[in-house]
């Protein structure tokens, strides 16, 4: 389940100009209602996943595994195999991003779908947050251009840069658009339960 916030705010003063939610009452309701949660450990491994890394790095979440022993886990590692407990190799695989991406096109989305359906108008890469005790990892990105926007629609992409290219893992319509003035901030937070 996730839930999707979207807002244009004026960079200077910090008021928000438009604001819009989607699915975030039913992610609310779904947290409420669930008898079976995932854990902590697992929202700190998803922002893990989430947050950028350059060739070689390294990114580590502080974990409890199953005896109680606190530990740390390193998520993304550019060490040889066997030598610490991770899951992505950025040694050999180079640059991992998470990015979101937006674009002017209302066409109604499909799970065939593999990038946006119209004109890129930004990409940006993404932060990550988790709150313990949320239920939910924060993935966000923000835009800003110098003249008036529309945009219709925005995608959540992993970015493999060493070999140059994307997977699109989630795409959203807008289909009366979002309006963004010049130099305002137009920023896509979607919150992905766990």
């Amino acid at each position: 389940m996730k839930a999707v916030i979207v807002e244009v705010k004026d960079p200077i003063t910090g008021e928000v100009l438009d604001r819009r939610e989607f699915n975030t009452d039913l992610l609310r309701e779904y947290l409420a209602r669930r008898s079976d949660l995932g854990t902590d450990n697992f929202g700190k491994l998803l922002k893990a996943i989430f947050t950028p890394t350059d060739c070689k790095g390294r990114v580590g979440v502080s974990v409890v595994d199953e005896s109680g022993a606190s530990r740390t886990f390193y998520v993304k590692d550019n060490a040889g195999a066997g030598s610490t407990p991770h899951h992505f190799n950025t040694y050999y695989s180079g640059v991992y991003k998470v990015k979101i991406k937006v674009g002017d096109s209302n066409v109604a989305p499909s799970r065939d779908q593999h990038c946006l359906q119209g004109t890129v108008l930004g990409e940006a890469e993404v932060s990550a947050s988790y709150v313990e005790g949320s239920g939910f990892v924060n993935i966000s990105a923000s835009f800003s251009w110098d003249t008036d926007k529309v945009v219709y629609e925005f995608g959540l992409f992993f970015d493999l840069g060493s070999i140059d290219t994307a997977m699109m893992l989630d795409r959203t319509v807008v289909s009366d658009g979002i309006s963004v003035p010049a130099g305002k901030v137009l920023t896509i937070t979607y919150q992905i339960s766990i």
